[in-house]
């Protein structure tokens, strides 16, 4: 049997920039003016539109959102994106979100993740502290958050030394249930995969662990490009994937917009499939596309989507 989980990231839900008082530095400021010159032309509501409409007809058993649902972190659009979440009409249950950069960009927003996802970031006892632990159909989620404010310019991750303790008690707590374990985070781990600005402080000391301790997967946003990596585990490879911009259309190509759905295999995980979703253009609709392993037999490279603009 076939257990099917969505996952999308980097929705950048299109909304309003509605600056309350306290609510300007620098930081937002820039990336505000980089909204209005660029951002907005590309990061499209009638994409994410297409996108509920693809995940209501196709009904996948689970949906996991990895980070930017948000372009500013402001309140006005915490507000948007759990609506947007919440229209997808699938029960907290079936959902698991965690944290981007865009959403750290202010003041207060650990209280506003807690606020606004919070039914969607809590482990199965209800317990909201990263990372948290759903278990759902054969497989186990683990959701940890990277999100961290930064200066200007920058758009790193961090995971905390709390976080990081508890991962490993919790990867050896879900490895003796003999779950599969899907790790979700923001940044990407893995080595190389963002430029220095915009990558992850001590991702090796996280793949230090994953090789120590292992998973069975990790899911990750941040880069807006697909993403299928192998990292080091203590009984094979760990595979990495990383999807698209889920909300992203250029006039210059024709398959822009993208999120995966991961087909795990109940019997034997490691026999589980990668389904690719693609936003068309022309058709104005989310689309089929390939089909592959989620473990390949020979080396797979990672199909570029969009080029990063964190």
């Amino acid at each position: 049997m076939t257990y099917t989980i969505a996952h999308i990231t980097d929705l950048h839900i299109p909304s309003p920039q509605k600056f309350e008082q306290g609510d300007k530095n620098i930081k937002r400021m820039l990336g505000h003016l980089s909204w209005e010159r660029n951002r907005k032309t590309k990061h499209l509501a009638k994409v994410l539109d297409a996108l509920r409409e693809d995940l209501k007809e196709l009904d996948p058993d689970y949906i996991c959102i990895t980070g930017d649902q948000t372009n500013l972190g402001l309140h006005n659009e915490f507000v948007a994106s759990e609506k947007w979440i919440d229209d997808l009409g699938v029960s907290e249950k079936r959902i698991s979100v965690i944290p981007g950069n865009h959403d750290a960009y202010g003041p207060g927003f650990k209280q506003n993740f807690r606020k606004f996802w919070g039914k969607w970031m809590k482990s199965d006892d209800g317990v909201k502290e990263y990372p948290y632990i759903r278990r759902t159909g054969p497989v186990a989620i683990i959701g940890l958050s990277s999100a961290i404010r930064t200066l200007p310019f920058s758009a790193k991750g961090a995971i905390s030394k709390e976080q990081f303790k508890r991962l490993e008690q919790v990867l050896k707590k879900i490895g003796e249930e003999e779950l599969p374990r899907i790790i979700l985070c923001h940044h990407p781990i893995q080595k190389g995969a963002a430029k220095r600005r915009k990558s992850l402080w001590f991702s090796k000391k996280i793949r230090n662990l994953l090789a120590k301790e292992g998973c069975e997967l990790v899911l990750h946003g941040h880069n807006h490009k697909i993403h299928h990596d192998m990292i080091d585990g203590p009984n094979g490879s760990i595979p990495v994937l990383g999807a698209g911009s889920a909300s992203y259309c250029s006039s210059g190509k024709k398959h822009t917009g993208h999120y995966q759905i991961i087909a795990v295999n109940d019997k034997d995980f490691k026999k589980s499939k990668i389904m690719h979703r693609h936003y068309d253009r022309d058709e104005g609709k989310y689309t089929k596309g390939e089909t592959v392993s989620l473990y390949p037999q020979t080396e797979q490279p990672a199909t570029k989507d969009e080029e990063i603009d964190a």
